[in-house]
C-alpha cells in the first residue's frame, strides 16, 4: 500500500515538473518571437535607410562627375529656356523621347554636337537636346561654332523627317509656315533665306565677313563644311 502511494506521489511531482518546463519553454518561445519581429522591423528599417543612402551617394557621384568634367573644360552648365526641351536618344527630331525638361532646369552640356543637337546630361541621363531649347550662353555658342564634331546637313537633302510634336517645329511653323519649318528642321538651305532662317537651319557660323559691292552689301557666313553668302540680307548662294 505504501508502495502505491509512493508511486502516485512520484508521478504527481514528475507531471508537475514537466508541466512547469513546458510553461518555461513557451515563455522563452514567445520572448524569441518578440525579438524576431523586432529584428525583422529593424531589417526593413535599415534596408530603407540603405536604399536612401545609396541613392544619395549616386546623386553626389553624378554631381562630382559633372563638376570634375566641367572644371576640366569638358562640359558647360546651361539652363533650359521657355521653349522647354525634349531629351532624345539620337541627335534628330525623330529620336526617341527620353524626358521632357521644363523651363529653368539645369543641364550639363558636353562639348560635342551633331548639327543643331547638343549632347547633354539631365539628372544623370545622357541624350541630345536641340540648341533652340537652351538659354543663350556664350560657351554654347563656342560649341556650336566648333568644327571638331559638327556634322552639317547638305543642301541636297531629299529625305525629310520631323517630329511634329517638337517644340522647335511648332515654333518655326508659326513663324515660317509648315513647309519651310520642315526644311529648317532638316538643315536645308535655299535662296532667299533670311539670317534668322539660316541660324535655325545651320546654327551659328564659325566666322562672318562683309563686303560692299555694286549690288549691295554682301555677307559671308563660314561654316565648317560650307559657306553661305547673303546679298542685302537674303541668301544668294552657298558653297
Amino acid at each position: 500500500m505504501k508502495k502505491s502511494y509512493l508511486i502516485i506521489l512520484l508521478m504527481f511531482f514528475t507531471f508537475g515538473s514537466f508541466s512547469q518546463s513546458i510553461d518555461v519553454i513557451n515563455a522563452e518561445i514567445n520572448t524569441l518571437k518578440i525579438k524576431k519581429r523586432s529584428a525583422q522591423a529593424n531589417i526593413k528599417k535599415y534596408q530603407k535607410e540603405l536604399k536612401e543612402i545609396n541613392t544619395e551617394i549616386k546623386i553626389l557621384e553624378q554631381k562630382k562627375s559633372a563638376l570634375t568634367t566641367s572644371s576640366s573644360g569638358g562640359t558647360v552648365i546651361a539652363t533650359v529656356n521657355s521653349l522647354e526641351g525634349i531629351l532624345r536618344d539620337k541627335p534628330s527630331s525623330m529620336g526617341k523621347e527620353l524626358a521632357r525638361i521644363k523651363e529653368g532646369e539645369k543641364i550639363t552640356v558636353y562639348r560635342e554636337h551633331e548639327g543643331l543637337y547638343l549632347k547633354i546630361s539631365y539628372i544623370g541621363k545622357p541624350g541630345y537636346l536641340n540648341y533652340s531649347s537652351i538659354s543663350s550662353n556664350p560657351e554654347i555658342d563656342k560649341i556650336l561654332s566648333s568644327n571638331t564634331t559638327q556634322k552639317q546637313n547638305t543642301s541636297t537633302t531629299t529625305v525629310r523627317s520631323v517630329d511634329f510634336n517638337d517644340p522647335k517645329y511648332k515654333r518655326l511653323a508659326k513663324i515660317y509656315g509648315k513647309e519651310k519649318a520642315v526644311k529648317l528642321m532638316n538643315g536645308e538651305i535655299w535662296k532667299g533665306m533670311s539670317h534668322g532662317m539660316v541660324l535655325e537651319s545651320l546654327g551659328k557660323p564659325t566666322s562672318k565677313s562683309n563686303t560692299n559691292t555694286l549690288d549691295g552689301l554682301m555677307e559671308t557666313w563660314q561654316y565648317s563644311n560650307k559657306k553661305v553668302i547673303f546679298l542685302n540680307g537674303e541668301v544668294s548662294e552657298w558653297e
